[in-house]
């Protein structure tokens, strides 16, 4: 915990991140500036508001004048760890921290954190919502939507908090630790950013730094990254696996219709049927939610009641509606190839494939086996969309669209009835979007309006 009252400390980066940090040093009587690229009026008006808690405000750059003087540097997950002036900073000793890991400095209750390439979200969901329908007084956020910070403004409503963590969350903690670390899976993602798929890996591997023998690890023994990750640990580690039924402590799947957990002498059973997610990935992480909510003393019937009545997450292979025998997913959350990969995965019906948006260094390449024979036709959208073309257009039909809205109609135009079309980018959103959120909403609404233009008549 760090003492704040009369401290200066810069706030980088306004967005909801930013915006609760400022929100909550204004509390502890700190010196506050803000930073961010972005100019006045281009920022929420949330944002807008606190920049009245703040003794200086720099907008529309990186201006180095809103580190001259500061005591502590707190940033956001979007702004760049390497930035050269936040080196210099380190240099000097004055400490630049992430929000996760400024927050966590003043938490004294049990943390999971909840990493992975894909599947982070559904997991860290899946998680608290088995926890809340127990009973359990359990605060859900991280990576997901709501800053670790905001724990801090109620702490004693919570008893425990379920965070997702990113990889630009993990780069810069330090003491970060939590109770339970859930490493899902590890596969090239951000190489624009973390620059080699070595450093990326290293980096999620930070969310077990800092456990020992009191804590715990649920790791995914299927994937060789995540294993690489954790060697060295020194938690205890819970594994799951859809490839073993001998393990002595652990989760595996029992002729796809169950899982099963052992835990020394314990074993439980939990039954499928009524799991409402689809794809062999969410069985995955469902083990892994299994796995944290026994490690927290959930009873089995408890666990087999969540599983039941767990929905989804918005964004994620999220059925929208079924128009003349073509049903519509979003997956608009999948900005990565292994999660169009996943997401191709959860169907056995012809699709066809709304991809595409900014690139971040990956090889579309990896998508030519999976595609083949499966997605009928790929739509394509966005800056990335002419190098998923070139990596596509031999093994499928591939078309070009200027929006999402002729990505959604000429999709439309070339579905029969019984296929699928499925909304999953492989691409960040920032071209053409705010976020995933913003994509995703408007693929809904789009595939709503076809409802509409149908019922008149129209194509």
């Amino acid at each position: 915990m760090f003492e704040l009252n009369g401290r200066k400390v810069t706030v980088v980066g306004l967005g909801i991140t930013g915006i609760r940090l400022v929100e909550f040093l204004k509390r502890t009587g700190a010196n506050i500036t803000v930073s961010d690229v972005r100019k006045e009026e281009e920022l929420r008006d949330e944002a807008r508001r606190v920049l009245q808690f703040a003794e200086k405000c720099y907008l529309g750059g990186n201006n180095e004048e809103a580190y001259k003087d500061a005591d502590m540097i707190i940033i956001s997950p979007g702004v760049p760890y390497d930035l050269e002036i936040l080196e210099e900073k380190r240099k000097r000793g004055i400490p630049v921290l992430g929000e996760i890991e400024f927050a966590f400095r003043y938490i004294n209750k049990p943390i999971i954190g909840i990493t992975g390439t894909n599947g982070k979200t559904t997991t860290t969901s899946m998680i608290g919502h088995f926890l809340l329908v127990s009973g359990r007084r359990a605060f859900v956020g991280g990576n997901i939507g709501r800053p670790l910070i905001e724990f801090l403004n109620d702490y004693d409503k919570w008893d425990i908090a379920v965070v997702e963590v990113s990889s630009f969350q993990l780069e810069s903690t330090y003491e970060f630790r939590p109770k339970i670390a859930v490493l899902l899976n590890i596969t090239e993602d951000h190489i624009d950013r973390h620059k080699t798929f070595e450093n990326y890996r290293y980096i999620k591997s930070r969310i077990f730094k800092n456990q020992n023998d009191e804590d715990f690890a649920v790791i995914n023994m299927d994937d060789e990254n995540v294993k690489k990750a954790s060697d060295g640990i020194r938690s205890k580690v819970i594994s799951f696996t859809k490839n073993s039924k001998h393990l002595k402590n652990g989760i595996v799947i029992f002729n796809g219709k169950s899982i099963i957990s052992y835990a020394k002498e314990l074993v439980h059973e939990y039954f499928l049927e009524r799991f409402h997610l689809r794809g062999i990935h969410n069985i995955e992480n469902l083990m892994a939610a299994i796995a944290v909510n026994e490690i927290m003393g959930l009873s089995r019937d408890d666990i087999q009641y969540g599983i039941e009545t767990f929905k989804g997450v918005p964004h994620r292979i999220e059925f929208v509606k079924e128009i003349k025998g073509v049903k519509f997913y979003n997956d608009s959350k999948g900005t990565n190839v292994n999660s169009v990969i996943r997401a191709i995965e959860s169907f056995n019906e012809s699709i066809i494939l709304i991809a595409g948006g900014r690139d971040k260094g990956s090889d579309f390449n990896i998508l030519k086996n999976k595609v083949k024979g499966r997605v009928k036709a790929s739509i394509l959208i966005g800056e990335a969309r002419d190098k998923i073309k070139d990596a596509l257009c031999e093994v499928t039909y591939t078309e070009l669209a200027e929006s999402m809205d002729d990505a959604v109609k000429k999709a439309f135009r070339i579905a029969d009835p019984g296929d699928v079309v499925l909304l999953s980018p492989g691409c960040a959103s920032f071209d053409m979007f705010r976020d995933y959120e913003e994509r995703g909403e408007m693929f809904k609404n789009i595939v709503r309006n076809l409802l509409v233009s149908e019922e008149a008549g129209g194509n």
